[in-house]
């Protein structure tokens, strides 16, 4: 079940509240992992709130105060680097200049899935590795890609070739993937839209909740200007809000 993990410290201050798809597995995560023993050892109160949608989960952990510990705290990015060494590698911030960031990730891990894949499929360098492949942007920001692999596939299903089309979808899957994510992190910015939901107005700029009925979140809301080398990177704090906004508009149709 979706919903809102709360932790308090011993003065009912929010230590961290998680906005989470499985409210019980984000629970132990948070209790038991090695990770977290410092916010462990504050922990003086644990509340649960469960919730039939991940927007109405949204909706209430934005009217929550902020904590001492951030969820997002593990979210990397991409740096791409066609100039230096290593080409590829990950980063919890866009500040450095002469890179061009994707994301972010929810973990490094992720990161090095991707890389790895990258890597096997056009003989690019992983993540993190020390050599220089100037082209390496032509790839990882290259939709033609997508679209190349896609026009593959249908071709070999309508020659009947279903084998070789379903080994090639799995095999392709995760650049597929990629790029629909990339589709996420640029359209997202520009994502404007009111909607009745629920009985109350809901309004979405630029990717973000606005208000909703009588509650407003962004009383001071100005527009990011982000820098072109960030034209795929959104704020780490901004992610998991932006992905439950971008599923809610694709289930309206709205994109």
């Amino acid at each position: 079940m979706s919903g809102i993990l709360i932790f308090y410290d011993e003065k009912h201050s929010v230590l961290l509240k998680v906005l989470c798809k499985d409210v019980a597995k984000s629970k132990e995560k948070y209790l038991i992992s090695a990770n977290y023993q410092e916010l462990q050892a504050k922990i003086s109160r644990t509340d649960t709130k469960e919730f039939d949608s991940l927007l109405e989960a949204l909706i209430y952990f934005k009217s929550l105060p902020e904590g001492e510990y951030k969820q997002h705290k593990d979210y990397q990015y991409l740096a791409i680097d066609s100039e230096g060494t290593p080409c590829l590698s990950s980063a919890n911030t866009t500040a450095t200049l002469g890179k061009i960031f994707v994301g972010p990730f929810r973990n490094s891990f992720v990161l090095s899935d991707i890389a790895d894949v990258f890597a096997r499929e056009f003989a690019l360098p992983a993540l993190g590795e020390e050599k220089c492949f100037p082209q390496i942007i032509d790839y990882y920001l290259n939709f033609d890609l997508r679209g190349n692999y896609l026009q593959q596939i249908d071709e070999l299903e309508e020659n009947l070739e279903f084998a070789k089309s379903h080994a090639l979808s799995e095999k392709v899957k995760p650049i597929i993937d990629y790029f629909a994510y990339l589709d996420f992190l640029r359209e997202s910015k520009t994502l404007s839209f009111e909607c009745q939901w629920q009985g109350s107005e809901l309004s979405v700029k630029n990717g973000l909740l606005f208000g909703y009925g009588d509650l407003r979140f962004r009383m001071n809301y100005q527009n990011i200007e982000y820098r072109e080398e960030e034209k795929f990177a959104v704020p780490l704090d901004e992610l998991d809000e932006r992905q439950i906004i971008y599923q809610f508009a694709k289930e309206l149709k709205l994109i």
